[in-house]
């Protein structure tokens, strides 16, 4: 049995923040693919855990994980795009035969859903969001979408309330008092088919009650991802099931503390300088755009992306670290033959040794 993944050293900080400052399109995007993205697969495969453990689903039967950024790492031109926004979730396989419950106005098969569940990182923080609008359906299969939560309208509005996730206002015209479902009607017969929920955005730096938050929210609100998902393969929604499921667990479980479960993370919140944080963010941005491409992006693509140590790489469900060979206390210096790559298991177990070179064992 795969071992549960730690995600108490899993942070995301004023640096990861410092990075949307960063105005060289590829330095961002690679920064947000390869240290951001595997911090945030962390917390989706943790979430999965969960979800199996209360609902017994596996949930990746008819998803994969979703990644953005996913641009091609070999390209004919430069990057230009600067992304605004790290993404990291659950999204339909691309499978033609098995979405047969949707259709497309073109009348082709539909191969791809446009459903994406997960973790979304900005420069606001990470939040929970449900993606519903990247790809267009027919006009039918939101007509069964609509049908869902018409007949799903107490249960799907229980779910939303206990999750605290929200149906995203599209417009400023849009009311915003307004019955769920009549505003999803009112999107729909306007050939609006976006409609995203998101839970309430955690704020740098996010730390292990943040996180335990988001992942609370993401259990409880995933029977409305499910029922897409099984909605799209032409079969009944499990909404029911799950939520007696979810019953079930709760009446045996305590029920999670949603604010302040990890006083010590809670501490470390109030003791981070406010107004110090703002003077330096542009100070530290700048200092990242000249250190992370002479150096952290020079060792981890020196080292094949892959920790020297143990072979595995950012998609390993580990995470990447640059670490020095002869340690500052040792007098070891901040240059690129002094750094290794290593995922946080490695460094961990490494310590502040004397011999610490791992590219040569």
């Amino acid at each position: 049995m795969k071992k549960s993944i730690d995600i108490e050293n899993i942070i995301f900080d004023e640096d990861d923040k410092n990075l949307f400052l960063v105005d060289s399109p590829r330095l961002r995007a690679d920064a947000l693919r390869y240290s951001i993205a595997p911090k945030m697969r962390v917390l989706l495969i943790r979430c999965a855990e969960v979800v199996r453990e209360i609902y017994s689903v596996d949930v990746f039967e008819a998803s994969r994980i979703a990644t953005y950024p996913a641009f091609r790492v070999k390209r004919k031109s430069e990057l230009q795009e600067l992304y605004e926004a790290a993404f990291v979730g659950l999204g339909g396989k691309s499978e033609q035969k098995r979405w047969k419950g949707f259709d497309r106005d073109n009348g082709k098969p539909v191969q791809m859903i446009p459903f994406r569940y997960g973790f979304r990182l900005t420069s606001d923080g990470l939040a929970v969001q449900f993606e519903t609008d990247w790809l267009t359906l027919g006009k039918s299969s939101y007509q069964k979408l609509l049908k869902f939560w018409t007949q799903n309208d107490a249960n799907v509005i229980s779910l939303c309330s206990f999750a605290g996730m929200d149906l995203f206002l599209l417009y400023e015209a849009e009311p915003y008092i307004k019955p769920l479902v009549a505003r999803l009607q009112s999107r729909f017969e306007k050939k609006i088919y976006e409609h995203d929920f998101v839970s309430e955005t955690q704020g740098f730096p996010v730390y292990t009650a943040n996180i335990d938050e988001l992942i609370s929210q993401f259990v409880w609100f995933y029977p409305i991802y499910d029922s897409y998902i099984q909605i799209g393969m032409n079969k009944t929604p499990r909404l029911l099931e799950l939520i007696d499921k979810a019953n079930t667990w709760l009446a045996k479980n305590e029920l999670p503390e949603k604010y302040a479960n990890n006083q010590s993370d809670i501490d470390k919140i109030k003791s981070v300088p406010s107004d110090e944080i703002k003077e330096t963010a542009r100070s530290m941005a700048e200092k990242r755009v000249q250190v992370m491409p002479a150096l952290r992006w020079q060792v981890f693509m020196r080292d094949n992306w892959r920790c020297v140590a143990c072979g595995r790489s950012a998609m390993d469900d580990i995470i990447l670290q640059v670490d020095h060979i002869i340690p500052r206390s040792k007098s070891g210096k901040d240059s690129l033959d002094n750094f290794q790559t290593l995922c946080h298991e490695c460094n961990l177990g490494k310590s502040n040794k004397d011999k610490t070179n791992l590219r040569n064992r």
